[in-house]
């Protein structure tokens, strides 16, 4: 899997949401999304008529996104078709309600049987001690880390943060020993995709995940579990919620050993 396939329809919508309704690339994004399900049936020609804009701008708008050209775009929609049925999976659940209910208790039964106070107090050590910290995140779990990245500028911490496209970076390789790079992969998907550039790191690397997949592990020094079941490529309860929980947990654990720096 691709580091930068999971973001896609995310960078869509950002373009949706921050350019001008006449703007080509606004108009491109929302005809994309709009026709998500039956791009991969449609033409350069299609596109650039039913937008009212040239080719060469659909050509341009798909390298912005970082494709060479609206077919290479095109087969990347053809092969994202999972994704339908990574959310569906988990909205269709019968009786929705009740099973959250229960899965959102299951999840806090599980972090306390799981030594989570004692793995959180580790981490919160970890960064402490760290000179350089970086935050892999896909961008389903980017909201949690930056909310966590925000306040521990309070504590003197800076953490940076690099998602999906921004992966493959030079602050990766030359990271050190006395660095940290942590991985948030709920179901293991982003975890898989920059399998390779963590093998490059000397920095102790943390993976925070649901999944058990042992392909995912081997580049890691400390695996941290958000819960006891394999979630591999599923949206889970514990991977979604138990994420909020557990970055809530680890700053209050941070600030309340290593306090605030005015």
């Amino acid at each position: 899997m691709a580091a930068d396939r999971l973001d896609l329809v995310h960078s869509l919508f950002s373009i949706l949401n921050d350019s001008k309704r006449d703007h080509p690339d606004f108009i491109l994004a929302r005809y994309f999304l709009e026709n998500y399900s039956k791009l991969g049936e449609l033409n350069i020609y299609d596109v650039a008529d039913r937008c009212f804009v040239s080719r060469s701008s659909v050509r341009r708008f798909c390298q912005r996104l970082g494709y060479d050209n609206f077919k290479d775009l095109k087969e990347e929609f053809k092969r994202f078709n999972y994704q339908y049925h990574y959310f569906l999976q988990f909205a269709m659940k019968p009786d929705f309600e009740s099973w959250m209910q229960n899965e959102l208790e299951a999840m806090v039964r599980e972090f306390e049987c799981l030594s989570v106070k004692e793995n959180i107090a580790r981490i919160a050590d970890k960064i402490y001690e760290s000179s350089k910290i970086i935050f892999l995140s896909s961008y389903s779990t980017l909201m949690e880390v930056t909310e966590f990245q925000r306040p521990m500028v309070l504590s003197g911490k800076l953490i940076r943060i690099l998602s999906e496209r921004k992966v493959h970076d030079e602050f990766i390789t030359d990271m050190q020993q006395n660095d940290l790079l942590v991985t948030v992969s709920a179901s293991g998907n982003f975890a898989a995709s920059v399998h390779e550039i963590i093998k490059t790191t000397k920095a102790n690397k943390l993976l925070i995940t649901t999944s058990r997949s042992p392909e995912i592990m081997e580049n890691y020094d400390e695996v941290f579990y958000l819960g006891s079941k394999d979630y591999t490529h599923v949206k889970s309860v514990c991977g979604k919620y138990g994420l909020m929980y557990f970055f809530d947990l680890l700053y209050s654990t941070y600030i309340q050993k290593y306090g605030i720096k005015v």
